[in-house]
């Protein structure tokens, strides 16, 4: 040792037998180890692991990395598994994803190479894998699809297994989040047919919830709030706490959080509101950070289509720290579209260049689910700026969008955009067509907020034309309709029109 010390070779801090020693390279340092019998290596390893397993304070992917060195496999799994459970805990992701790669890429030889290979055991490792896939790299990534393909394969050498929910559940996020809605659906009442004998578990919570969520997507606010209803049924706030790892984000923050949307485009605002503030306050109880993001930007979309601007500004201010420290790929490239639809709607010309350069970033994250409301948004926000170009360009985007995906649930709003834009060409006839279709469209699906805002809008269209008759028969009904303190901001402008109305 004093020979390497005199060479310089190595470096010592301290005196014997508290010294420690340092190598003066690591070129050095693994030229040293290479020149080890691979034999001796192994013992090594064993032995310094022996040593610093008595340390309760030594983090598992050091011990790991030296089980794994001293051929160690199935210790190894174990500590590379207890590493990636550290890790999502802090959480720092990327980690988490190389410890699980390390453990799955140690125990895959063992599926062909063994009298009874370990499928569960893969299976498990498999599934963490994917739902921290989820929360770093966003629903819809390719990274996340192929992992939940890759368990559900697992699953099916394994037979009846409780982690075949959680698998179902990501390919039906994947699958929806992708604008996949029709597949989404099945695989929505796959989970609900599966889950229909175990009633008050997660499984059947979720079922339901996944279900309500989809048939939101579709414009079915009937068919979603029969759904919702039952997985609030079945839904236990204490004994479904801590399941956020399982389902990518708490099961009760999920459900309230789509019964709030739900309720939003039935007109009944104030329930609705209550339910998203419930969102929130569990969210904030889990500490779990993809629950905690996940609400805060649902929640900015659900102030967003309901008209409160400085809730939307608020929930974007709150996500955009967390989603940069913990590196969240999804809620980074949502938050500046969000952001700049808001810049547009307060008259910031120069945001629609930049919503147009967010929108191609976004692209890579192959999440369009819920993007046909904020095309809808800016392309409103444009028209009023005279970008009237844009304004046509996202209306053909959303309408190609919805013809794809079926994502009916902003189809009511893409005609009043489209009525709008014809109005903007001096195009009465044209608009008085669209807004028609608008009416129509939330009469359908019993969306209640659409209907009054269409109802507005066609109302003024007519007093402009000098039928006041007609705009007041059309108006006051839908107006009337609304409950007591629901729908204030719509309600506010409907009072002032028929105001000036009934005053002609």
């Amino acid at each position: 040792m004093d020979g390497l010390i005199a060479a310089e070779l190595i470096y010592r801090r301290g005196l014997p037998p508290e010294a420690t020693y340092l190598f003066k390279h690591a070129l050095v340092r693994d030229a040293a180890y290479e020149s080890l019998l691979k034999e001796r290596r192994r013992t090594i390893h064993t032995r310094i692991l022996s040593a610093l397993e008595t340390d309760a304070d030594i983090a598992p992917e050091v011990l790991a990395v030296h089980a794994d060195a001293a051929n160690q496999t199935d210790r190894a799994i174990d500590l590379w598994e207890a590493a990636s459970t550290a890790a999502i805990a802090r959480p720092a992701f990327d980690e988490a994803i190389s410890h699980l790669g390390r453990a799955i890429s140690l125990i895959t030889p063992q599926l062909d190479n063994s009298d009874t290979p370990p499928y569960e055991r893969t299976l498990a490792l498999q599934v963490s894998l994917s739902m921290t896939f989820l929360s770093r790299k966003g629903h819809a990534a390719d990274e996340t699809l192929a992992s939940f393909e890759k368990a559900l394969g697992f699953a099916n050498k394994v037979g009846e297994t409780p982690m075949r929910y959680s698998i179902l559940y990501g390919l039906w996020v994947s699958a929806g989040t992708r604008g996949q809605h029709a597949d989404a659906l099945r695989s929505a009442e796959s989970l609900v047919e599966i889950t229909a004998n175990s009633p008050n578990t997660p499984p059947m919570v979720v079922a339901n919830r996944v279900a309500g969520a989809s048939h939101w997507f579709l414009g079915n606010y009937a068919q979603s709030d029969r759904f919702l209803d039952v997985a609030f049924a079945n839904y236990d706030q204490v004994a479904h706490a801590g399941l956020a790892s399982q389902f990518g984000q708490d099961i009760g923050v999920a459900a309230h959080v789509f019964k709030a949307l739900n309720l939003l485009t039935q007109g009944q605002t104030t329930l609705a509101k209550a339910h998203m503030d419930e969102a929130e306050n569990v969210a904030g109880s889990t500490g779990h950070i993809q629950t905690v993001c996940y609400l805060l930007m649902m929640r900015a979309l659900f102030s967003l289509i309901s008209g409160d601007d400085s809730d939307v500004e608020r929930c974007l201010n709150e996500a955009a720290p967390k989603a940069h420290e913990h590196n969240l790929e999804l809620w980074s490239a949502f938050i500046p579209i969000i952001g700049e639809t808001m810049a547009a709607r307060n008259g910031d010309e120069t945001s629609i260049e930049r919503y147009r350069k967010a929108y191609e970033q976004f692209a890579s994250t192959k999440f369009t689910t819920n993007l046909t409301h904020l095309h809808i948004d800016l392309a409103q926000s444009a028209l009023l700026l005279g970008h009237s170009s844009y304004a046509a360009e996202l209306a053909k985007l959303v309408q190609d969008m919805i013809d794809k995906t079926g994502e009916e649930v902003a189809l009511s709003s893409l005609h009043r955009l489209q009525a709008a834009l014809a109005r903007f060409g001096d195009d009465p006839e044209t608009a008085e067509k669209y807004l028609g279709y608008s009416l129509s469209v939330a009469r359908r699906q019993s969306g209640k907020l659409w209907e009054l805002r269409a109802a507005i809008d066609l109302a003024g269209l007519w007093r402009d034309q000098g039928k006041t008759a007609e705009a007041i028969s059309l108006l006051q009904p839908v107006y009337g309709s609304i409950a007591d303190g629901d729908c204030p901001e719509d309600c506010k402008i409907a009072n002032e029109l028929l105001t000036a109305l009934t005053a002609k």
